[in-house]
């Protein structure tokens, strides 16, 4: 199982949805939007990151299809492909990419994000078929340099289509409960009711497994041992192995 966003890019009542396949420039986008969806539409970060990307100035627009939304004035040729966008590099290394967003004016290049942060609002730039979010994910770049960004860039590694997102109809793979394992990091992960468990002990039978701040396994865990009656803790960090003599926590010979 892939890497699982523990939230859409929009809050909304309405059922959102992944339009067509994973696609686009580096294989890596997933079209996520929803009926009666208009141009304006707030987006909100999906996990926490920072942002290390902005584009606000795409003279870029395609044709409009909402006739909710004002038609402006100088529309861009076909094939004009820059749009507005905001990228975000998340605290897992990974980068996420919120194609068809103008930028809020108060975010800039170095903001910290949470999950539910505003980011902006959903735009017509570069070439549509309605209002949506084009939402890719690369892997990491660690020689990308925020003040450079061109130089060697964030999609430098390319895009992956292996990941997922709760509360999606449509969404390939179907995202899941229980332990998840993210293929490209090989990191583990647990949820519970849609929501990534954080910083705390995660109990599979007579088994306590910490995962940290990111929620990731960090490879400790603690057991009770039915024959000797004892509790016992690996020490995943320190590659050691501890039990508990009724007061402390000591070194097993």
């Amino acid at each position: 199982m892939p890497y699982q966003y523990q939230r859409t890019p929009f809050n909304t009542a309405q059922e959102v949805q992944m339009w067509g396949v994973c696609h686009g420039f580096a294989s890596g986008a997933k079209d996520i939007g929803y009926s009666g969806m208009r141009w304006g539409e707030n987006v909100y970060a999906v996990e926490a990151g920072t942002v290390v990307f902005l584009e606000g100035n795409s003279g870029c627009k395609s044709p409009m299809t909402s006739p909710t939304s004002a038609d402006p004035a100088g529309r861009s040729p076909a094939g004009c492909l820059e749009a507005n966008e905001v990228v975000i590099r998340g605290d897992d290394g990974f980068f996420t990419e919120y194609v068809h967003v103008l930028p809020r004016m108060i975010l800039t290049v170095g903001s910290r994000v949470q999950a539910g942060t505003l980011l902006g609002a959903v735009d017509n730039s570069a070439e549509t078929n309605g209002p949506h979010v084009h939402l890719v994910r690369y892997f990491p770049n660690p020689d990308f340099d925020i003040n450079n960004p061109f130089v060697s860039p964030y999609w430098q590694n390319g895009g992956t289509c292996n990941w997922t997102m709760f509360n999606v109809t449509g969404i390939t793979p179907a995202p899941s409960n229980g332990w998840v394992e993210d293929e490209d990091s090989g990191n583990w992960y647990y949820y519970d009711n849609n929501i990534r468990q954080t910083d705390q002990w995660i109990q599979t039978g007579n088994t306590y497994y910490q995962v940290d701040n990111n929620g990731v396994y960090t490879g400790s865990h603690i057991f009770f041992d039915d024959a000797s009656q004892t509790w016992f803790w690996f020490d995943g960090p320190g590659q050691v192995w501890r039990y508990w003599n009724g007061t402390n926590w000591v070194l097993a010979p």
